[in-house]
Formats: C-alpha cells, sequence, structure tokens
C-alpha cells in the first residue's frame, strides 16, 4: 500500500533515501507520513500551519494508525490514514475491503455488520492461529494523551462452533486487557461512532443493503447520524414508546390504569345495578303470581267435580237408551231369515232348469256344425270339378300357341340358312389352313421375344448398376448431406429428433424446419470464412433448434420430444414472414461501405435457408444488422476508425436511434477471423469495443479429399457401366423391332384363323338350331292331336260330376236351416232363465245383507251398552275421589256448615268457568314465577355494588388525569422533535437537489409522516421515514427509490448524493464506503468522485482546525483517468501492493521510469516496422510509427 498527500504525479511513491533510517518498509504496504518524507514535505505549503489551515487537523475518533497481523490477506502490515479523504486502490482480491473489516472488528463491531461471515475466526489468514488488530485514535483531549490504542486479538483455539467463536477474541485498550463491552462503550460514548449505521459505516457486501432500507430504516439510520447525543433518535424511540403505551392503555393491555378499562368497568358496574333493582322487582311479583296460583288451582277442582258429575249423569241416561234399542233390532229379525230361506228354494230350481236348456242348446250347436263341414266338403268338390273344366281349355290353348312359335322358328332357320348357301367342307378346309400360319408365325415371334428379354435384362442389370453407381456419387457429392453428418456428428440427438418429425409429419399442421443447423447453406460464390462469421455469430443452442409455424405443432413437437422420450429440445415458432428487413444503413451509405473500406454485405444476405429459419436467425440472432468485410475492412477498422462511423445514425433510415452498436466480421491479411462488436456509451458517448476471434466453420462447409478420390472412383467405373450400354441399346433396338414384326404378321394371321373358325361355328351353330326347331313343332303338333281326342269324353265325366255334387250340397243347405232355427229357439229359453236366475241371487243377496246388518246392529248396540254402563261407573269413581279432595284442598265450609271466605274469592272468578281457562291461566302465573328467578342475596348485592361504584369512578379519574400527563408531555417531545427534523431533512433535500442537479437529473428528500389521531395530530411515530424521489430522464416524474424501478447504478448514483447532502451533518469522526461507484458509467462516476472530494475536502472554519466534515474512507479497484479532483491537497491515497504478482516494495513504483520503458519498446517496434519493406510500403510504415508515438505521448499525458 502507498500513500501520497497530493496530486503531483511524481511524487505518488516515495525513493528509499527519502525515507527516514529508522521506519521500516513493509513489503506489502508503504504507509509514509508527511512529516516523515522530504519530497512531501518540500511540495506542502510554505509553513505547517498553512497546510493545516487547508487541509485541518485530525478530529477526535478519527483513526490515525492501524496495523494488523496474520489478518486475512495480511501477514503483517502498518498504514497511516490521513485526516479527511483517503482512496484505498489497488486490484481486486488484495486486501481493500479487509482494511474496513479492520476497522469494524478492531473498534468491538460484531463480524455480521460486515455481511461475509458470523464467526471472528474466519478472518485469521489462512494456516494461521491468531490474529491481531490494532487501531489508534485520535483523542479528546491531546493535551494529555494524542491518540487512544484499541486493539483486538482472534485466537483459532478459543471459542466454540456453537457459540460462532464469542469466545475466542480478547480487547485491549491502550495495552490493558478490557471486556468487549468496556471497549465498545468507549467507542460508542466517547467518540459517537456506530459501526452498525450504514450512513457512517457501508461495507461492500452491504451496499446493496442500503438501497434496500425501508423508508422507516432510512429514517432511523438518518437520525443516528445527525446528532452526537443522539437526541433525534432517543426522541423518536421515546415517542414510539409512549404511543405504543397510550395504545395499549387504550385496548386494556399492559396497564391497569386505563381510562378505557374503568370507563367499561363502571358502565358494566352500571348495568349490574341498575339488572338487581330489576330482581328485586320480579321477586315481587313471583310471589302474587304464586299466590294467583294456588287460587286458580283451588277454582279448578271444584270446576272440575262439576264437570264429573254432569258426565256421570249423561251416561247413566245412554244405558238405559241402549237397553231399549236392543229389544227393537231383535224384534226385526226373524222376517228377515224367512225371506231368505225363500230365496234359496227359488234360486236351486232356475239353476237346475238352466243347466238343462244350457245342454240343448250345445246338442243342437254341434248338429250345425256337421252340416256345414258337409256343405263346405261339397263346396270344395264343385270348385275342383270347375277347375278341371277350365284347365282342359287352358292346355288346348297352350299347345295351339307353342305350335304357332315352333312353326316360326323354322321358317325363321329356314330363311337363315338359305341366305348363307356355304359349302361346310371349304369352310374347313380354310380353318386347318389359317390355323397352321398362325401356328409357325406365333413361334417366330415368341423365339424373338425370348431375345429381347435377355436384351432388356443385360440393359436393366447395366442401368441399375449405373443409377447405383449414380446415387453414391450424388450422395457423395451433396454438400447438404455432407453438412448434415457433420451437424449430426457434432449433436448426435438432432439425428433423433429429426427421425421423429419425418415420422410424425402427417400430425403436424405446418411444415416443420430443423435441424437449423441443417438446412442453412452458404450461396454460390461466397467464401470460405463467410460461413465461419455465420456459425460463429448464432449461438448453438439456436443451430440445434427447429422452427414451427403454429402454437399447436410446438405443443405436438415438445410433447413427442421432451416429454414423452426426454430429449432436450429448442423450438422457435415463426407465424409470419417480414416481407421487409429493417436494416441499419440506407442502400447509399451501404453502398459506400462497399466501395471505400470492402464490405461484400450483411450477413443474412450470404446464406440461402427456408423463409421460416431467415425470419428465426433474424430475430434471435440480428444477422440482418451484422455487417460481413474482407481485409480490407479489417485495415479500415485498424487505421481509418471504421467502427465510430458504423456506430454513427444513419439519416436515411427513419427507424435507427441517435445511438447505434454495430457489429463486423472480417478477417486480416493472415486469413485470421474476426468479429468486432462496438457500443457508444449512453451516457459518455464514447465508443467501446469487444473482439472476438473466430475459428474456422465446423459443418457450414466440408472439404474431405478421401471423399474426392472415393468421388472420382465411383465416376470412373460409371463410365465403364455406360460403355457396356452403348453397343447394347441398337441391338435391343433391332430385335425390338423384329419382334413387332412377328407379332403383327402371328395377329393377323390369328384373326384370320378366328374369323374362318367363328363362320363355321356359326354354320353349324344354325342347322342345329333349325332341326331342334323342326323337332319342338312335330313334338307339339302330336300333344294338340292327342289332347282332342280325350278332351270330348273328360268334359262329359266332369258335368255329371258337378250336377251330382249340387244336388247334394242343397239337401245340406236345408238341414243346416232346420238345426239353426231350433238352436234359436233353445238360445231364447236359456237367456230367460239366466235373467230370472240372476233377479232371484240379487233379491238373496240383499236379503242376507239385510239380516247380517241387523245381527251387527244388535252385537254393536249390545256392546255400547256395556261400555257405557262400565263408564258410568268409572265416572262415579272419580268423581267421589276428585270431590274427596276437593274438600281436603279447598273446602267451601267449615266444620259448621259456614261458607268460608275461599267461597267468595272462587266466586269472584266467575269468568272462569272452563277447564281450559283455568289451566290456562295457572299456566301463565306458573311461567310468570318460573321466569322470575328467586335470589334472596338481591339486596346484599345491591348494596354491594352501590359502594364498588363509587371506588371505580375514583379510579377513572385518576386515570384520566394520567392519559392527559402523557399525552402532553408526548406533545412536548414530538413538536421540538419534529421541528428540527423537518429542519435537518429540509437541509438533506436542499443539498440532495442541487446534488442531483449537477449530474443533470432531479432529486428530493422528504419526510414521510403517519396517520394522524383522530384529533387529527401527528401520530404513528414507527410509520414515519425518508422518502427519496430522483428521476434520471428529462422529463419524467420522480419516483420514490426503489429496486422495481431505478437500476443498480441509479441506486449507487442516489445513495452517494443522499450520503453526501448528510456529511456536514455527521457527528462521526469517520465514514467509510466500499466500491459504492462499481456499476457507474464514466461520467456519472466522474460527478460522483467530483461530489466526494468536495464534500471530503472543505477546509475547517478559521481559528478551529477540527471544524470540518471528518475522515473518509472510500474503497475502490479503480480510478479514471484525468480525475482533476486528485490535486486537492486533503486528499490521502493508499494504494494496496498485496498479494504474489504485485509490487513487492513502494519504490518499484515509479511512473517516469516506466513510461521510459514503454517509449524504448515503442522505438524498438517502429526501427522493426522500418526493416521490414518487404510487406508493407514506406507510407503505411511511417503511418504506423506516428500512430504508436501518438498512443505512448498520450499515456504520458
Amino acid at each position: 500500500m502507498s500513500q501520497r498527500t497530493h496530486g503531483d504525479e511524481e511524487h505518488f511513491v516515495n525513493d528509499d533515501e527519502d525515507v527516514e533510517e529508522e521506519e521500516e518498509v513493509n513489503p506489502a504496504v508503504a504507509s509514509t507520513s508527511k512529516k516523515k518524507s522530504k519530497t512531501k514535505r518540500a511540495t506542502l505549503p510554505e509553513t505547517e500551519q498553512e497546510h493545516l489551515r487547508v487541509v485541518g487537523d485530525y478530529r477526535p475518533g478519527s483513526i490515525r494508525r492501524i496495523k494488523l497481523s496474520n489478518f486475512l490477506t495480511y501477514d503483517n502490515v502498518e498504514f497511516c490514514p490521513g485526516p479527511r479523504l483517503n482512496m484505498v486502490v489497488g486490484p481486486n482480491g488484495t486486501g481493500k475491503s479487509t482494511v474496513l473489516n479492520a476497522i469494524c472488528l478492531g473498534l468491538g463491531g460484531e463480524p455480521k455488520l460486515l455481511g461475509r461471515a458470523d464467526d471472528a475466526r474466519a478472518f485469521i489468514k489462512h494456516g494461521k492461529d491468531v490474529a491481531t488488530i490494532e487501531i489508534e485514535l485520535q483523542s479528546n483531549d491531546p493535551s494529555s494523551v494524542r491518540t487512544i490504542a484499541f486493539g483486538r486479538v482472534i485466537d483459532r483455539q478459543k471459542g466454540t462452533e456453537r457459540g460462532r467463536g464469542r469466545g475466542a477474541s480478547t480487547y485491549f485498550i491502550n495495552g490493558e486487557q478490557v471486556s468487549k463491552d468496556k471497549l465498545v462503550e468507549t467507542v460508542q460514548k466517547e467518540f459517537h461512532i456506530a459501526l452498525g449505521n450504514l450512513c457512517t459505516f457501508l461495507p461492500q457486501d452491504k451496499v446493496g443493503s442500503f438501497s434496500g432500507l425501508t423508508q422507516q430504516e432510512l429514517l432511523i439510520e438518518t437520525e443516528k447520524t445527525l446528532s452526537s447525543s443522539q437526541h433525534l433518535y432517543d426522541t423518536h424511540m421515546a415517542l414510539i414508546e409512549a404511543e405504543a403505551e397510550l395504545n395499549d392503555a387504550r385496548n386494556g393491555v399492559g396497564s391497569s390504569g386505563s381510562v378505557e378499562l374503568w370507563e367499561k368497568k363502571l358502565e358494566s358496574l352500571t348495568r349490574d345495578l341498575v339488572s338487581l333493582e330489576r330482581a328485586k322487582e320480579k321477586l315481587e311479583e313471583r310471589e302474587r303470581a304464586l299466590q294467583q296460583k294456588q287460587l286458580l288451582q283451588q277454582k279448578r277442582i271444584w270446576t272440575q267435580v262439576d264437570l264429573l258429575k254432569g258426565e256421570a249423569l249423561e251416561l247413566k241416561e245412554q244405558k238405559r237408551i241402549h237397553r231399549e234399542r236392543i229389544k227393537e233390532v231383535q224384534a226385526k229379525l226373524e222376517p228377515l231369515k224367512a225371506k231368505e230361506e225363500s230365496l234359496i228354494r227359488e234360486r236351486q230350481q232356475l239353476e237346475q232348469a238352466e243347466r238343462e236348456a244350457s245342454q240343448a242348446q250345445t246338442d243342437q250347436l254341434k248338429e250345425i256344425e256337421k252340416q256345414e263341414r258337409k256343405y263346405v266338403a261339397f263346396d270344395d268338390e264343385l270348385e275342383s270339378t270347375m277347375a278341371d273344366v277350365a284347365e282342359l281349355d287352358n292346355r288346348r290353348q297352350d299347345l295351339q300357341l307353342r305350335l304357332r312359335q315352333e312353326q316360326d322358328q323354322v321358317q325363321k332357320y329356314q330363311s337363315l340358312l338359305e341366305q348363307a348357301n356355304k359349302d361346310p367342307q371349304d369352310m374347313e378346309q380354310k380353318v386347318e389352313e389359317s390355323k397352321t400360319a398362325f401356328t409357325t408365325a406365333r413361334r417366330d415371334a415368341q423365339l424373338a421375344a425370348r431375345k429381347l428379354r435377355e436384351y432388356e435384362q443385360q440393359l436393366q442389370e447395366l442401368e441399375q448398376q449405373a443409377h447405383h453407381l449414380q446415387g453414391k456419387l450424388a450422395r457423395q457429392e451433396d454438400a447438404k448431406l455432407q453438412q448434415q453428418r457433420a451437424v449430426y456428428a457434432q449433436f448426435p440427438q438432432l439425428q433423433q429428433i429429426a427421425q421423429l418429425v419425418q415420422e410424425n409429419a402427417s400430425q403436424f399442421r405446418k411444415a416443420v424446419h430443423g435441424p437449423i443447423a441443417c438446412l442453412v447453406s452458404p450461396k454460390p460464390g461466397t467464401e470460405k470464412q463467410h460461413a465461419a462469421f455465420l456459425e460463429q455469430h448464432v449461438a448453438k443452442a439456436i443451430w440445434k433448434g427447429f422452427v414451427v409455424e403454429t402454437k399447436q405443432d410446438q405443443d405436438l413437437l415438445y410433447r413427442l420430444v421432451r416429454e414423452e422420450r426426454g430429449i432436450p429440445i429448442n423450438i422457435f415458432m415463426v407465424d409470419r414472414v417480414q416481407s421487409e428487413v429493417p436494416r441499419p444503413y440506407g442502400p447509399q451509405l451501404m453502398a459506400s461501405f462497399k466501395r471505400n473500406y470492402g464490405i461484400v454485405g450483411y450477413l443474412d444476405e450470404l446464406f440461402t435457408a427456408p423463409a421460416p429459419i431467415l425470419q428465426c436467425l433474424r430475430t434471435q440472432s440480428s444477422i440482418h444488422s451484422v455487417l460481413c468485410g474482407t481485409a480490407q475492412t479489417q485495415e479500415a477498422i485498424d487505421s481509418k476508425g471504421l467502427l465510430t462511423t458504423l456506430s454513427q445514425r444513419d439519416p436515411e433510415v427513419s427507424t435507427a436511434s441517435g445511438l447505434q452498436s454495430c457489429t463486423v466480421c472480417c478477417y486480416n491479411s493472415s486469413n485470421q477471423l474476426f468479429k468486432y462488436l462496438s457500443r457508444i456509451s449512453e451516457y459518455s458517448g464514447q465508443p467501446s469495443t469487444r473482439i472476438d476471434q473466430i475459428k474456422p466453420a465446423s459443418f457450414l462447409q466440408s472439404n474431405n479429399n478421401e471423399a474426392n478420390q472415393l468421388a472420382q472412383a465411383l465416376k470412373q467405373e460409371l463410365q465403364q457401366v455406360h460403355d457396356q450400354l452403348h453397343p447394347l441399346r441398337p441391338l435391343l433396338e433391332e430385335t425390338q423391332r423384329e419382334k413387332d414384326t412377328l407379332e403383327g404378321e402371328a395377329q393377323d394371321l390369328n384373326q384370320r384363323y378366328r374369323a374362318w373358325a367363328e363362320q363355321l361355328s356359326t354354320y353349324g351353330k344354325l342347322v342345329a338350331k333349325h332341326e331342334q326347331a323342326q323337332r319342338k313343332r312335330d313334338a307339339c303338333q302330336n300333344d294338340l292331336e292327342k289332347l282332342s281326342e280325350t278332351m270330348k269324353d273328360e268334359k262329359a265325366r266332369l258335368f255329371q260330376q258337378l250336377k251330382q255334387r249340387s244336388s247334394a250340397s242343397i239337401t245340406v243347405i236345408s238341414a243346416l236351416q232346420k238345426a239353426t232355427r231350433q238352436y234359436m229357439k233353445h238360445v231364447h229359453k236359456h237367456t230367460v232363465l239366466q235373467l230370472q236366475k240372476t233377479k232371484t241371487v240379487l233379491e238373496e243377496r240383499n236379503a242376507r245383507a239385510q239380516l247380517e246388518e241387523a245381527n251387527q246392529s244388535v252385537e254393536q248396540i249390545t256392546k255400547d251398552a256395556i261400555r257405557a254402563n262400565d263408564e258410568y261407573n268409572r265416572k262415579r269413581n272419580e268423581l267421589q275421589q276428585v270431590r274427596d279432595k276437593a274438600l281436603q284442598m279447598a273446602p267451601l265450609e267449615d266444620e259448621h256448615g259456614q261458607p268460608t271466605p275461599l267461597r267468595a274469592e272462587l266466586e269472584a272468578l266467575e269468568d272462569l268457568d272452563t277447564l281450559e281457562d283455568l289451566d290456562a291461566a295457572i299456566e301463565e302465573c306458573e311461567q310468570q314465577a318460573n321466569e322470575i328467578h328467586a335470589n334472596p342475596q338481591v339486596i346484599q348485592q345491591y348494596l354491594q355494588k352501590v359502594e364498588e361504584q363509587k371506588a371505580l369512578q375514583e379510579k377513572l379519574d385518576d386515570a384520566r388525569q394520567s392519559r392527559a400527563i402523557k399525552e402532553k408531555d408526548m406533545e412536548e417531545k414530538r413538536e421540538p422533535w419534529q421541528a428540527q427534523l423537518l429542519a435537518k431533512i429540509n437541509k438533506i433535500n436542499n443539498l440532495f437537489t442541487v446534488y442531483m442537479q449537477e449530474m443533470g437529473c432531479t432529486g428530493e428528500v422528504r419526510l414521510k409522516q403517519g396517520e394522524p389521531d383522530a384529533q387529527g395530530r401527528p401520530a404513528n411515530f414507527q410509520d414515519w421515514g425518508i422518502e427519496i424521489l430522483v428521476s434520471f430522464r428529462q422529463g419524467t416524474k420522480a419516483q420514490v427509490l426503489s429496486a422495481k424501478v431505478q437500476s443498480g447504478g441509479e441506486r449507487s448514483v442516489s445513495t452517494i448524493m443522499y450520503l453526501m447532502a448528510l456529511q456536514d451533518m455527521m457527528v462521526s469522526p469517520f465514514r467509510c464506503v466500499d466500491e459504492i461507484n462499481q456499476g457507474l458509467d464514466d461520467r456519472n462516476e466522474r460527478l460522483v468522485f467530483k461530489r466526494i472530494v468536495a464534500n471530503s475536502t472543505k477546509p475547517p472554519k478559521p481559528g478551529d482546525l477540527r471544524s470540518h466534515t471528518g475522515q473518509y474512507f472510500l474503497i475502490t479497484p479503480k480510478l479514471l483517468p484525468n480525475l482533476c479532483d486528485m490535486e486537492e491537497e486533503a486528499v490521502t491515497i493508499l494504494f494496496v501492493f498485496n498479494g504474489k504478482y504485485n509490487f513487492r516494495s513502494p519504490t518499484e513504483w515509479q511512473v517516469y521510469r516506466i513510461l521510459c520503458l514503454e517509449d524504448e519498446a515503442v522505438q524498438a517496434r517502429e526501427a522493426t516496422v522500418m526493416e521490414d519493406g518487404d510487406d508493407q510500403d514506406d507510407g503505411e510504415n511511417h503511418q504506423g510509427a506516428q500512430e504508436s508515438r501518438r498512443r505512448s505521448k498520450k499515456r504520458r499525458s
């Protein structure tokens, strides 16, 4: 670590001779003070007093010295920071943040405050057992003791894992061992150092936590920072606690003096008194209800006696009436029995007569059926005879018709034979001659066909061999297939996916394209470098992807490949293809690029692929914006600043933004391929470039010597096959013509033979049909003659048979008429008997029903008489029992027969003369009495409650007075606290607004209050917080600082500006911030650094060298070049040279010597370039030398 006190570069590091002999130089850290450095002392103001007037002295609590041993990356290190701004810089991992860790742990802080570990033993250097931290702070009273040394020793062997190493540390103050509590108390109370406050101590791992503070947490951290006595924070906590106590008192939680509680108790007690008073009145009402109930019960029992007496008399009358009715019904039974017996005898006689009539009716019906059968048989015989006569006539007519038809057929065939007029023997001779000639011609044609088949077989075999060779040659020469093999060799699973797509092609709605790497081909005439450009620019995940045109196909392909077979797959959906491709440059500017810089064109113009795949590559990899160049392009990038030109906006393109990025692929004269990605910063406007070297293409092109040799061998073999095919085709054609000629002759002879054979066959058939027609005609003539001879005798016999059967049929009809008349007579008689029997049966049933009804009536009346007698006896006994009970319960006369007072009371109840009314009145009285609980302690309880009411009223008055005092006390605390806090926040807001405006942004800090109470007074102090509102873009409204709205760099800028606004009001003697400038662009980082320097280096007030903003530690891995603010006198830079490859001593850091070595290297390169005249001309050498000198001069400046 090296230290400087101001901005002169030549005094960046002290030489060995400038350091006093007694000072030991640590190999990892160099800490030199202005008082010990002769060189630096020469650069200070003329007097030490002038230097202190500008810089100021150490404030009480400022760090004067830090010494570490075996702590994290350090073996032993000791350094002394300056009193104001300390910049700790150095490469990553060398131990910059270790400085903050040492400050925190050395001053008694817990490891969790650093966010790196929760055990202090984790900070011991690897391989060591004990780590030591020693920190010297400026004392409050420099006249007695200048510094106070705080020490902490961490022992790996002490402490337990369960206790997270809490017993592993030992603490010291000025060499004397003390407890941790004592050390922490001294640090916090005497020096006002709050290590847990992120506003004053912000380690690297807590930078993100600060921007993540809630508004309430930010207010609390700010309050802790603004006063040494912590009165703002303490008052805020007291207000929150007092408000919580008041709320608890209102809710009755944890307070016996709550106003609301006493009010509720008093209200409850008042309700109890009212209830007790009502209970007293209810007791009296209950007693009256019970007395009324007893009187009504006495009235009821005498009413019941009267009712039972009347019911007994009614039952006695009913018993007499039942005896008389029994006598009357018994007198009516005898006539009904005699009538029933007479009807039974009459019914039996009618049933006997009915059976006899039914039997006669059945016998006559059988006779009718017999005569009907005879008539049907005779009728059938008549119809059969008539059918036989008609059949004879029909047979003769049919024979006559057939005879005429056969005669017509004989005449027809005779006429055809006369028309033919041919000799059968002559026709047979011509058939034999034509058959012999056809057989000879067919044999010759078969011989020619056999010879032709042999030639065709040879030709087919040779052609198949040639086709096979051509296929092999085509597959060998097919670049697509070679490309596909290369892709499948590099990505084996793609072949399996392609096979699945091909097998299930019918299930997809549209074509599925892929893999993309197999369907992209360089256009003819393109160079091999272009294939490497495309292969490097497009990501491998896209090369392995498949392109679909519908969402349904995408889901189907994913299910087939990923879900069912578990094969990873990348699927891109392109539902439409853009008709016009947006370009970053207009046609005129693009033509200028091609003409002046060797630009070939855009990357998508050098390759062919299906339209959906081209659209996918444009969307996913922006190949329509990538420029392809040549060696001339590389030269233009090196010498003419082509990347800056390409990154500018083209006015011709309306869609181009103000600032662009560009991507260029090209190669140099050594055929090395490069890809340049240039972007222009949004803040600084300067380009930043990324260069990637491109490897040769692995699958978009294929040059295989072995494949070429195999293709040449296939071509030679194919030529040999073609040589054999050349003489064979003429022979085949000649044989084909010979075969066609012979087959034509054989076909003609076959047709001639068939014609003569058909004529001969037709003539023979005609003769046979003529003879057959003659035979049929003669047979028909014979049948007609035989039928005419037998028909006369047969008709005579049939007519005689008809006459006999007609006479018999008439006789049967007469007998049937007679039988039918007899049957109807018996049916009439039977019907009359049935009607008479039915009438008699109904009368019998009616008589029997009347008799049964009379018997049942006698039986029922007898039962009623018995039941009435029993009921009368029961009522009489019940009446006697109730009368005895009434005399006992409610006597109406005394022993002398005089009316009692009860009689008058009962007579007064004359309105209640029924049992129902009395029962309802008794139930009402009983209900009134039951509703009132009998409690003899009511009066005593009532008096006790009155005394309790008086005591509660006194407590309520005391509680109200106590609440008023607390509210007044809280209001007295709130008003000055709120006024002072608002003043502080307003001051912070003014500074924050100015600081943000300096950066071209807007910002505001405001106090957010909680919801007021019911009276509109400020309340809910736990909800009070600080809102930071920022806007980093012109014209946009400021929004609350949040990780969801602002980026990481914007939050870092806001955090730094807020801390700077707190700078002048902080009471802590020092502040530490670790790498808070990370993530900022150059512009913002310069502005932020300028603000930090300005706030941290303000001169002290005249007359008080310690009245300044205090000590500030800013840790950063880098500083931007040309920082003019580094020249401030109060800036101290601590360089960390800790690590294997860093300087072993600060004396090795000599800027002038390093620049001289660089100049020597530049001159050597220039000499080498001048000597190499074969590869480049003198103009280029001169230009390269000038460029090298220019860059060297720029670095030195």
